[in-house]
C-alpha cells in the first residue's frame, strides 16, 4: 500500500498478501480495496476473515497482516478529533466472538401478603434467543434452582436473549432481556403464586362398581417430582384439592384394600389421563371413570339333559355383566366347563344346540371359585333356508358351500343347487353362525348370525357372491394379472354351444398383420401376462380362478411393434403410466416414458375402453386392458416402483396444461365414442407429440367412430382422437362420424362445454348441410348419417363480434299506464318479451317473433293476458333472443306501474 496520511497510525511499512480466498466468501471483516489482479474473481480476496466449526465448535479469526497494520480511524469535526478505535475493537470483538457469557441470578417468590421475597426452588429459567438471528427463538440454555432459588447457566454466546421462568403453581411477574457479550451478568426473576385449582373424578371396576380406597396421584408433566395423592370415597369419587396450575399426569396407582389389577383398563391404552390441565380456582372433571379390573374368580360346573341326567357335550357356557360377555367355555364329553373372569357379579348362561337356554346369576369371587350347574331343557328342530346370488347382476350362485357353526366348530353344511338355494332340515333350535365357501369367491357379508326356533323356518338373508373377477355382458377391453394355461372358454365355465359370435368372442389385435385375431386362434386362446384382449358375451362370466403372477419385485417388459398395440395390466395393482419406461432403439438403453414420447418412440397416453367408449388414460388399471402407439419397434418396461399411489387417474383435461379441452360424443342407440379437441400455450397448429393422440381402429362389426382426420401432417399424418392446437382466434378442428349403417339417426354432444373459458366461444359446422350450433347454447346436435357413412364437421371459435347480444334495454312511458321497451339485437334471432310477476308471466308481449338486427320496440299497456288491469308495483321484463344457429341472449329490466 501506500505510504498513509498523518491521520494514520496503522504501521504500512510491512509485507501485505496479495491474494487470499476464503469459503465461505462472505465473513469478512477486512477486504483489499485494490484487490490484486491474479484471478478472475477479485470479489473473493479478503485481507481478513473468521471461520466456525460448527461439529466441534472450535472458531478461528486470521488476518494477511499484522493487526498494527489497523488504523484506529481518526477523524477530524470542526476542533475535535475523533478516534474510532478499530484496532481494540477487533481484539474486542474476536475475544466476544471466541469466548462464552454465564448467566447467574435468583428466582423469588414474592408474597403480598407480608410483602416479603422468599428463594423458590425447582423453578425451571430458560434463554431464548432475540438476536442475532441465528439465534432467534432458539432455547439456548436452562437450569432449575438450588433449594436457595439460585441458577447459573453456561456458555451463552454473544446476542440478546429473554430470560423467562417457569414452575406449576407460579407465573412469572415479566420475562427480562439481557445482552451479553464475554461476561458474567446477574439477572433475578421474580414470581407470584397462582391459586390453586381440582382434580375431580370417580373409580369404579369393569361391571360398574364403586372402588373405594384407590389411591390417585396426579404427576406434574413439567416437575415430575411434583405430586399430589387422594384416596377415594365409599362412592369411588375423589377430589385432589389444592393442585398447583399446569398440566398434569392422573393415574390409580394402588387399592387399600386390594383385589384388583393395575394398571387401570380404562382410560387406554395405559390408564392414565394425560395433560389434564389444572387452572386457577376451577375444579377439573376427568373425562371418564377410571375402571379398574377385579382379580379374576373361577366359574365351573357340569351341563346335563332335563329329561336323563345325561352330559351334554359342546354347550357353551358364557358370564356376561353389563351386556358385555367376560368370558366363556364348552363343556367336554362329561360336560364339565371351567373358566376364569373378573371377580363379580354375572349373567351366566348354557346354550346347547337342540336345547333351551338357561341362565343363572352368579357372584364370582375374587380369587376364589363358585359352582354353577345347568340342566337343559330338550327342545324340537327347526329348519333353515336361503340362498346365495351374485353381487352384480343378481344370477344364482349355485356349488356354495354353506356352513353352521356353534361356537366356532361345524355342525351343519348344505350346498346351494342350480337356483342359488340351499336347505338344512332339521336343524336343532340355538344361535349359530353362517359361513358360505366356494373357491375364487368372497362373500358379502362373509357371515350371518342367525337363531333357529323350534318347529320354525329360519330364512337367511341372500348372501352376495363376488368372484375373482367378473366380466360383464357387453364388450370389453380386458387384460388379466396372471398368466394361465387354460383355455380362455374353459378358464370362464363358457358352455360348448355358447363359444361363437354372438353369444362368446375373444380377440387380440395381432400387429405386424393390423388384423384381430379371434379366439380359439392363439393367442387369443387364453390370458397371457401383458397383453390385453377384447372379450364380448351375452352373459356374465365369473373368473374364480388366479394363475402365475408375474414378479413383483422385478421389472415386466412388454415388446412393442409400430403401430397399434394391445397391451394389459402385468401387475396386481395400478400402474401410473407416467412412471414406465421405454428401450430407445437409438442407443438401447432405457429412457422415462416423457423421454420417449418427446422423441416420439411412443404416444403420450393410453386410450382404454369401457361401456362402448374409446377414453384416454394415463393409468393401468389392474384387469383391464389399452390400445398404445408406437412410432418405432421397442421394448416397455414396467417397474414395481411404477405402482400408482392415488385413487384418482388423470383426466384429458389434465394433458393440456394452460388450456383446455372439450369432449367431443356420439351416440346412436347404445352405439357411442368419444373424441377431445383443446387448446394449450404450449402446443402448435401441428402434430405436437405432447398433446395430440392418434385414435385406435373402431371395433366390432357394428359401431359409431369418431376421429380427427389429419392427413396433412407427413409422417404423423393419421386419424386422430385428441387434437390441441395454440390458442387463437382462428383455431378450428375437422372431425368425422362414421358409421357402419347409412341413415342411422346421431346425436353430437359436447358435455363439459361450461367449464370452459368465457373466452371459448366455439361454433358447430355440419358440412353437409351448412347448419350451425353455437355450442354453449345447444346442448346437442341430431342428424342421419349419409349413403356412405361418413358425415363430416367443422368446430371454430366465433368471434366476439359476431355473438348474439341484446343491449340498450329502455323502457319510456306514455298516457296512463302504456310503456314501450326499447332494445337493439347484434344479429337475426327470434325474440321472445314477457312480463313476470313474482317469477310469474302474466303477459307475453312477443312470442318467438322473427327480428333482424337493430332497434327494436314493443309496447305493454300495463294489462295482462286476459286485458285486466294490473295492480300497481315492480314488474319485470324478460328479453329472449335465439339465433339460426342455437345462440341465446337475455336481458332483462323492471317496470312500476303507478296509480
Amino acid at each position: 500500500p501506500l505510504q498513509p496520511g498523518i491521520n494514520s497510525d496503522g504501521a504500512w511499512n510491512q509485507i501485505w498478501l496479495d491474494t487470499v480466498f476464503t469459503t465461505p466468501d462472505n465473513r469478512a471483516p477486512y477486504k483489499y480495496t485494490n484487490p490484486g489482479g491474479l484471478t478472475n474473481d477479485p470479489e473473493r480476496q479478503r485481507a481478513g476473515t473468521y471461520y466456525e466449526n460448527t461439529t466441534n465448535k472450535s472458531k478461528i479469526a486470521f488476518f494477511s497482516f499484522g493487526l498494527e497494520g489497523v488504523d484506529s480511524g481518526y477523524e477530524q469535526s470542526g476542533t475535535i478529533v475523533w478516534c474510532n478505535a478499530f484496532r481494540n475493537k477487533v481484539l474486542h470483538n474476536a475475544y466476544a466472538w471466541m469466548t462464552h457469557s454465564i448467566l447467574r441470578g435468583r428466582v423469588l417468590e414474592y408474597d403480598p401478603e407480608t410483602r416479603t421475597y422468599q428463594p423458590l426452588p425447582r423453578a425451571f429459567v430458560r434463554v431464548t434467543g432475540l438476536a442475532p438471528p441465528s439465534l432467534v427463538a432458539v432455547e439456548v440454555g436452562y437450569a432449575i434452582t438450588d433449594s436457595a432459588g439460585e441458577y447459573t447457566i453456561f456458555g451463552l454466546e454473544p446476542g440478546i436473549y429473554l430470560v423467562d421462568a417457569e414452575r406449576p403453581g407460579y407465573r412469572v411477574q415479566h420475562p427480562e432481556t439481557i445482552v451479553l457479550v464475554a461476561e458474567t451478568a446477574t439477572l433475578n426473576l421474580v414470581m407470584l403464586k397462582v391459586p390453586p385449582g381440582q382434580i375431580s373424578g370417580r373409580v369404579i371396576d369393569i361391571n360398574n362398581q364403586p372402588v373405594r380406597y384407590a389411591l390417585v396421584r396426579a404427576t406434574n408433566v413439567t416437575d415430575p417430582t411434583l405430586t399430589v395423592e387422594v384416596l377415594s370415597d365409599l362412592d369411588g369419587t375423589f377430589l385432589i384439592p389444592r393442585v398447583p396450575v399446569g398440566n398434569w399426569d392422573v393415574t390409580v396407582v394402588s387399592v387399600a384394600l386390594g383385589g384388583y389389577s393395575l394398571p387401570p383398563v380404562r382410560p387406554q391404552p395405559d390408564g392414565v389421563f394425560r395433560n389434564v390441565q389444572v387452572q386457577g380456582g376451577q375444579t377439573t372433571a376427568l373425562p371418564e371413570d377410571f375402571v379398574l379390573e377385579p382379580l379374576p374368580g373361577t366359574i365351573r360346573g357340569r351341563v346335563t339333559r332335563a329329561d336323563n341326567g345325561q352330559p351334554i357335550q359342546g354347550a357353551r357356557v358364557a358370564a356376561v355383566a353389563n351386556n358385555v360377555e367376560r368370558g366363556f367355555a364348552i363343556t367336554d364329553a362329561n360336560g364339565n366347563y371351567s373358566f376364569q373372569v373378573p371377580g363379580g357379579e354375572y349373567q351366566v348362561t348354557a346354550t346347547a344346540p337342540g336345547f333351551a337356554p338357561s341362565t343363572q346369576t352368579v357372584t364370582v369371587p375374587r380369587e376364589g371359585e363358585v359352582v354353577v350347574d345347568f340342566q337343559l331343557v330338550k327342545l324340537p328342530p327347526g329348519r333353515v333356508t336361503g340362498r346365495v346370488v351374485r353381487k352384480f347382476g343378481g344370477a344364482a350362485e349355485p356349488g356354495v358351500t354353506i356352513e353352521l357353526l356353534f361356537s366356532g366348530n361345524v355342525v351343519y353344511s348344505a350346498t346351494t343347487d342350480t337356483t342359488g338355494t340351499y336347505t338344512i332340515d332339521p336343524v336343532e333350535p340355538g344361535d349359530y353362525e353362517v359361513r358360505p365357501r366356494k373357491t375364487g369367491f368372497t362373500f358379502e357379508p362373509p357371515t350371518r348370525t342367525i337363531t333357529v326356533n323350534p318347529n320354525q323356518t329360519t330364512n337367511v338373508p341372500d348372501f352376495k357372491s363376488q368372484p375373482l373377477r367378473t366380466f360383464f355382458r357387453g364388450r370389453s377391453l380386458v387384460s388379466a394379472p396372471f398368466d394361465y394355461t387354460q383355455d380362455i372358454a374353459d378358464l370362464l365355465d363358457v358352455p360348448p354351444d355358447k363359444r361363437r359370435f354372438p353369444d362368446f368372442r375373444f380377440f387380440t389385435w395381432d400387429t405386424a398383420g393390423s388384423r384381430y385375431i379371434f379366439y380359439p386362434d392363439a393367442p387369443a386362446n387364453r390370458f397371457a401376462l401383458g397383453r390385453g384382449y377384447f372379450i364380448e358375451t351375452t352373459q356374465d362370466l365369473p373368473l374364480a380362478t388366479e394363475g402365475t403372477p408375474a414378479n413383483e419385485n422385478q421389472n415386466f417388459q412388454i415388446p412393442l411393434r409400430r403401430g397399434w398395440n394391445l397391451i394389459g395390466t402385468p401387475f396386481r395393482f395400478d400402474i401410473d403410466w407416467e412412471q414406465t419406461q421405454v428401450i430407445d432403439p437409438d442407443t438401447n438403453s432405457p429412457v422415462s416414458n416423457a423421454t420417449a414420447v418427446g422423441k416420439q418412440i411412443i404416444a403420450n397416453a393410453l386410450w382404454g375402453y369401457a361401456f362402448g367408449n374409446y377414453n384416454v388414460t394415463r393409468r393401468m388399471r389392474i384387469w383391464e386392458g389399452y390400445w398404445v402407439y408406437a412410432y418405432k419397434d421397442t421394448t416397455l418396461i414396467i417397474p414395481p416402483s411404477a405402482r400408482a399411489r392415488s385413487a384418482a387417474s388423470r383426466s384429458v383435461a389434465s394433458l393440456t396444461p394452460s388450456g383446455w379441452t372439450l369432449t367431443l360424443q356420439a351416440q346412436s342407440g347404445e352405439l357411442s365414442d368419444q373424441a377431445y379437441i383443446g387448446v394449450s400455450r404450449s402446443a402448435s397448429p401441428g402434430y405436437d407429440a405432447e398433446h395430440d393422440l392418434l385414435k385406435p381402429p373402431p371395433v366390432g362389426r357394428d359401431y359409431v367412430y369418431i376421429s380427427l382426420p389429419r392427413l396433412h401432417w407427413g409422417a404423423q399424418s393419421g386419424y386422430y382422437g385428441v387434437d390441441v392446437q395454440a390458442p387463437s382466434r382462428s383455431a378450428s378442428w375437422e372431425f368425422t362420424v362414421e358409421t357402419t349403417q347409412p341413415d342411422r339417426e346421431i346425436t353430437l354432444r359436447w358435455p363439459n362445454i361450461h367449464q370452459l373459458p368465457r373466452s371459448a366461444n366455439l361454433v358447430l359446422v355440419d358440412l353437409q348441410t351448412g347448419a350451425r350450433r353455437y355450442l354453449r347454447t345447444t346442448g346437442s346436435y341430431t342428424f342421419r348419417s349419409p349413403q356412405g357413412g361418413v358425415s363430416r364437421f367443422r368446430i371454430e371459435m366465433a368471434s366476439s363480434a359476431g355473438l348474439l347480444r341484446i343491449g340498450n334495454v329502455q323502457v319510456s312511458s306514455g298516457r296512463g299506464n302504456q310503456r314501450t321497451i326499447a332494445f337493439t339485437l347484434t344479429g337475426e334471432a327470434s325474440v321472445e318479451v314477457k312480463v313476470l310477476a313474482g317469477g310469474k308471466v302474466v303477459r307475453q308481449l312477443m312470442n318467438s317473433a322473427g327480428r333482424s338486427a337493430g332497434v327494436q320496440q314493443v309496447s305493454w299497456d300495463g294489462r295482462d293476458q286476459q286485458g285486466i288491469a294490473l295492480p300497481p308495483g315492480a314488474y319485470t321484463i324478460e328479453i329472449r333472443a335465439v339465433s339460426e344457429d342455437g345462440q341465446v341472449a337475455r336481458a332483462a329490466t323492471t317496470v312500476i306501474l303507478t296509480r
